[in-house]
């Protein structure tokens, strides 16, 4: 049987709130298990924020790498060391360093 993700979380909330709290302060077990969920639902979001920052740092470092090879793929161009391939593969790098 797989645990969810999100059940995992809350089954660690729910560890540390029985750890941090008097297991009868809550009334209902339920409210204490609604607030674990909530704790987990907490965390589901920090991890895709987290995981949504670094595709963009990774894609704005891919982007910088191609903007490189374009410079230098100019260079050879300009020096006349290319050929119609190299030009052709310039612009198609121009245009994934744009997207």
């Amino acid at each position: 049987m797989l645990v969810e993700l999100r059940d995992y979380f809350a089954g660690w909330a729910l560890n540390a709130l029985m750890n941090i709290s008097d297991v009868e302060a809550y009334e209902d077990h339920l409210e204490a298990a609604k607030l674990a969920y909530h704790f987990a639902d907490a965390m589901i979001e920090a991890r895709k924020t987290q995981e949504s920052k670094e595709s963009v740092d990774s894609t704005q470092q891919l982007k910088a790498a191609i903007a490189e090879i374009v410079k230098v793929l100019d260079a050879l161009n300009g020096a006349a060391l290319s050929q119609k391939g190299t030009a052709q593969l310039t612009e198609e790098l121009r245009q994934l360093s744009a997207v």
